[in-house]
């Protein structure tokens, strides 16, 4: 929805704030806030309202709303002594005093399907504390006739809202509807540990899956059996990796049946296919594996391997039942990091590309007519999206402000649900000194990527303030913070890096390195092909190193900066990160044997035996002269250990909340998540 505020005008799907030709970039719980205030102009609102329908009932402090409050009066550069846009009535609240008006399409303008210049919704409560429907200006869609999809070959209506079907303080993911949709599966991550739950929709009544097992396991996802008698679902810890079978009837769940153990280290997920003898699971055979497809037979309690794309990445973890036929949906990256989408026949074992989209995007499913595939827009993902077979006729058919996840088809034949958030990553720093933290951004939004300057003056990161993940600067205590990149568009960030000089900055994304000239604020592509790219490192200010996969194999290259030639490096290494000091630069063999220093000396740390070497992308181990830095993954955090001269065991430093962290001589910079919240929902398409 677009609105006219005085000179100003706000598109909040576009998160943006014009006036006077000049395009401000919102930060999402900004643009919520204003959605609210032009849709309540001129009542005084109270902070606890405030936070019911703008923060959706998180919790917050009274100093985030201030500071969101302060924030949207400098976009409109309004003064809070003598205010034209927002009035403060102390002890009261807020009241919004300019005049807003909906901008809406011209009289004799079609609305086409898909128009994403539309549909849009805000979160709104009534006094009496009962949810109403997200709206949008897609219900003008109703005057002029948009109907809704029934078996044709195109979808031609847009959903107008999305109601909630959870609304706890945790991290409700992973939707899955029974057939005769009266309950709802989800798993839910409290305190670190994530649940499975069976919901009943009429009341609200909840139980828990597997109660009983270990504190450290992680139950879920769920799949209904075809007639929704039955439930299958993952159990895992990093001990051990198990799929259950599970009778229901009316929120009575019979013993759990133990029906197959997959490899230590698989979090796969498990589904029903229309048969309730053959199912479809994924796994791995080590932590660091692609995920495989795997068909099981109840009946005879064997799997066969499917037919599938080849493994990159993570493999083939993403797939989806069609809804009437027995053939797969797999979602699936090629070797230039793009998306396939595949349709993979179970009776036949025969497997088809549909079509590639050269975006960063996820997680395809059937449309109801089994004749579309919808999935999230791209990253972040605020959209539902739709595309014909063929990767054309692409169709917006929801958006939203909150980022979604993967969708699911309801059981109605209409409608789809998919969990929605927001999460708040700010960066920290410990100090080794002190022992004390310090919190460097404090954003509403995602700041991530944190890496310090060789001079430890500045750090750069990734952040969403303007909407779209785009760099910024600051020093290194988090003052005079500048936007370095300027996209604007749905790119990706996997790495940071800098120069020796502090002067350029690398950065990694989906299948390209960019060159940033700090001074300059200029940047180019490196020339090199599209692929997977890992542990990008300067090792002086004319030399990158990359590692990329030949043949089977990771190979580090050499990229000259000054005549944008690439040079192989010595086919024993597999990885190398380069350090300001040249005795904490890291090398890896093809061996997964660790070396340090400008002449790579095999090192001397005593190595745990779970300790990994690469997270992703990246080196997971940071060497500070005699102690050793790394992080391992722990029940949704990440632990944070060190063996230092003085000690000979890893000891548990601090607790993260991204796999990615920084150090400098004086301490440590890491990221905390500062507000994490997702709650699922259904949209509600048009009558």
């Amino acid at each position: 929805m677009r609105w006219q505020i005085e000179g100003f005008v706000f598109c909040d799907q576009q998160q943006s704030l014009t006036h006077d030709g000049k395009r401000q970039q919102l930060e999402p719980i900004l643009v919520e806030l204003l959605s609210y205030f032009c849709n309540n102009p001129d009542n005084i609102i109270s902070r606890d309202t405030l936070v019911e329908t703008v923060w959706l009932g998180r919790t917050v402090t009274d100093s985030a709303v201030n500071r969101a409050i302060t924030k949207l009066r400098r976009c409109f550069a309004d003064d809070p002594r003598t205010p034209r846009f927002i009035a403060t009535f102390p002890k009261k609240g807020y009241k919004f005093i300019a005049v807003a008006n909906r901008i809406t399409p011209d009289d004799t303008t079609t609305l086409q399907p898909g128009n994403t210049a539309l549909p849009v919704r805000t979160a709104r409560r009534q006094a009496s504390g009962k949810w109403l429907l997200y709206t949008t200006a897609a219900a003008i869609a109703v005057a002029i006739g948009l109907l809704w999809y029934q078996g044709s070959d195109k979808a031609t209506s847009l959903f107008t809202a999305a109601k909630p079907l959870t609304r706890s303080s945790g991290q409700e993911w992973q939707p899955r509807i029974s057939p005769d949709q009266q309950y709802l599966t989800y798993t839910e991550i409290v305190s670190n540990n994530m649940q499975l739950f069976i919901k009943k929709l009429s009341d609200g009544h909840t139980i828990e899956v597997m109660s009983e097992a270990e504190a450290n396991a992680w139950v879920g996802p769920a799949s209904w059996s075809p007639a929704g008698d039955k439930i299958v679902y993952l159990v895992a810890t990093k001990d051990y990796c198990r799929y259950y079978l599970q009778a229901f009837d009316a929120m009575t769940l019979g013993e759990p049946q133990l029906i197959h153990n997959c490899p230590a280290g698989s979090y796969g997920k498990i589904a029903f296919t229309h048969s309730d003898n053959l199912l479809v699971f994924t796994e791995r055979s080590a932590a660091n594996a692609p995920y495989v497809l795997f068909a099981f037979d109840l009946a005879t309690g064997k799997k066969r391997k499917l037919n599938q794309p080849p493994l990159i990445l993570a493999g083939n973890v993403s797939f989806d039942l069609h809804p009437t036929q027995n053939k797969l949906l797999v979602s699936s990256v090629d070797e230039q990091m793009w998306e396939r989408f595949y349709s993979l026949d179970l009776n036949t074992d025969t497997i088809k590309l549909l079509f590639k989209l050269n975006s960063y995007i996820c997680c395809g499913i059937w449309d109801h007519s089994g004749k579309r595939v919808v999935l999230m827009g791209e990253h972040p993902a605020v959209q539902l999206i739709s595309y014909d077979l063929q990767g054309t006729d692409r169709q917006v058919i929801y958006a939203g402000s909150q980022q979604l996840h993967a969708p699911e088809r309801h059981p109605n034949g209409r409608d789809y649900v998919f969990a929605a958030g927001s999460s708040n990553l700010d960066v920290h720093f410990y100090s080794f000194s002190s022992g004390q933290t310090q919190q460097i951004t404090n954003t509403s939004v995602d700041d991530r990527l944190v890496v310090i300057s060789p001079q430890q003056n500045k750090v750069a990161y990734v952040g969403l303030a303007s909407g779209t993940e785009e760099i910024w600067l600051a020093d290194s205590d988090g003052k005079n913070q500048r936007q370095l990149s300027h996209f604007a568009d749905q790119r990706h960030f996997l790495d940071l890096t800098w120069s020796p000089d502090g002067k350029q900055l690398a950065a990694l994304m989906l299948n390209e390195i960019h060159l940033f000239d700090i001074s300059h604020n200029s940047n180019r592509v490196l020339l090199i092909p599209q692929t997977e790219i890992r542990a990008i490192s300067f090792q002086d200010q004319q030399k990158l190193f990359y590692s990329v996969k030949q043949d089977g194999n990771w190979l580090v290259k050499q990229y000259n900066l000054a005549t944008n030639e690439v040079s192989a490096t010595e086919s024993k290494w597999q990885f190398v990160r380069f350090a300001v000091n040249a005795d904490d630069t890291l090398w890896l063999d093809q061996q997964n044997n660790l070396y340090t220093g400008a002449t790579a000396q095999p090192a001397e740390l005593p190595q745990p035996d779970s300790l990994n070497i690469m997270a992703g992308r990246h080196f997971n181990l940071r060497k500070l002269g005699a102690n050793w830095y790394w992080q391992l993954w722990d029940n949704d955090q990440y632990q944070l250990y060190s063996i230092t001269a003085e000690h000979q065991q890893p000891q548990p430093l601090l607790r993260s909340d991204s796999p990615h962290f920084d150090l400098s001589e004086t301490g440590i910079f890491y990221h905390v998540a500062e507000q994490r919240n997702t709650d699922i929902f259904q949209t509600v398409a048009l009558k």
